[in-house]
Order: C-alpha cells, then sequence, then structure tokens
C-alpha cells in the first residue's frame, strides 16, 4: 500500500512536468532531486477521553458515549479527506484519531489548518480538536533507499513538530483572549456549555441523533460537497 502511494505521488509530480525522479534513475541527473519539495503531514485528534467523558449526562448517556466515539473518527476522517483534496495528498497512515500524509503539495496547509481549528475551536471551546504538524522532506528521503537512513530523521523530526503543536494549540485565536458565543435559548442540559432551544445545543442534538441511527444502520457515508 505504502509502495502504491508513493508511486502516485511522484505520478503527481511527472503530471505536473517534474520528472526529476524518473531523470534521476533513468539518467542519473540529480537537479532539483534533492529540493524539500515533499511535505508529510501528520495529525492527531487530542483530547479524546476528555471529549468522550466530560460532561457526560446521565439522560441518553449511552447514545451520547456511542456518539462521541464516532465523531472522533468522523471529524479525522473529514480533515483528511479536506487535506487529500486541498493538497493532492495520499493517505499512509489513519486509526485511533491519527493519521499520516504525504504530499507533493507544501503550500497553503497553514490557511486550511487555520480554518479547520476556528471550526473546532468554537464548537468545542479549545478542549479537543486537531493538531497539524508536518515537514518538507527530499525526494530521495521519502522513497526509502537502502543506502540513507534519513527518513528515519524526517519522521523523529515530524514527532519533535507535533510535540511543539500540542504547547500551541489555537495560538491564532487568543488575540483578544475572549470567545465570542451566541447565548440564543437556554444553557444545555447536557454539555452545560452551549445554549440552545428548549435546552438542547445543536452539537448535543446531533449526538443524542447520531447515537440513535448508529444502532441502525451498517455503515456511514461522510458527504463533503453538502456538509453531511
Amino acid at each position: 500500500k505504502t509502495t502504491a502511494i508513493f508511486a502516485s505521488v511522484i505520478a503527481k509530480l511527472i503530471e505536473k512536468g517534474n520528472k526529476s525522479v524518473i531523470n534521476y534513475y533513468k539518467y542519473g541527473k540529480k537537479e532539483d532531486y534533492e529540493k524539500n519539495n515533499f511535505l508529510l503531514v501528520a495529525g492527531d485528534f487530542f483530547g479524546i477521553q476528555n471529549f468522550i467523558f466530560s460532561d457526560l449526562a446521565t439522560k441518553n448517556a449511552a447514545k451520547i458515549l456511542r456518539a462521541r466515539s464516532a465523531i472522533i473518527q468522523l471529524i479525522t476522517k473529514v480533515v483528511v479527506k479536506i487535506l487529500k483534496k486541498e493538497l493532492n495528498a495520499k493517505e499512509i497512515l489513519f486509526g485511533a484519531g491519527k493519521f499520516l500524509l504525504i504530499s507533493d503539495k507544501v503550500d497553503n496547509l497553514k490557511k486550511i489548518e487555520k480554518n479547520i481549528n476556528k471550526e473546532l475551536f468554537y464548537k468545542y471551546f479549545g478542549l479537543s480538536g486537531i493538531i497539524l504538524s508536518y515537514v518538507k522532506t527530499k525526494k530521495e528521503y521519502v522513497l526509502m533507499q537502502e543506502e540513507n537512513n534519513e527518513i528515519k530523521k524526517v519522521l523523529i523530526k515530524l514527532g519533535e513538530e507535533n510535540e511543539k503543536a500540542k504547547y500551541n494549540k489555537f495560538k491564532d485565536f487568543f488575540e483578544n483572549n475572549v470567545i465570542d458565543l451566541e447565548k440564543n435559548g437556554e444553557i444545555c442540559e447536557f454539555c452545560k456549555k452551549r445554549f440552545g432551544e428548549n435546552g438542547v445545543c445543536t452539537v448535543c442534538e446531533n449526538e443524542i441523533k447520531l447515537g440513535r441511527l448508529l444502532t441502525k444502520y451498517d455503515y456511514l457515508q461522510i458527504d463533503i460537497k453538502n456538509g453531511d
């Protein structure tokens, strides 16, 4: 699977007229082969335990627990889908709220990250969300040639960037140290954080609905286009 993923990323480079990989192996040409024009992106859903178990009311507890566990996977999968679309990225690893992608496109990531985190910040108040970390790397490292051990250094660097990101979560949203919340309706009886009509916020309402539906159907379909 991993070999196929790397091949597809190289194919994207060739489609854009970048034949440096083929030229290197076919003709021994180095040219721009050693430029940092691959991107490894790691994602991590933080605050999982808090997300699932915090502020859990007795009423509808089973449905909410079931839904929250699924929502972690859903949010992570949606973020992966967005990154794959916007960065021409390929998925190397996915599971347990974590993922690793590779892309031939190294720009636009900060803007995407900010938009994703803005949505999560105002929905979950910064208690849970997605950490994105990334490193630019050379093709020769990504291709894992036997004569070098550099890919390990790249992955260690990616891990270090992930640790840094954990201590800088949502830094772009703390300029005024104020979260502006809509206070329409009553405080939610389930989360005690958000407001909603008849005492139920839309987040908790959706959790209860999803928890109910998960027992009735065999699969879920994520519809990015329509936001469902």
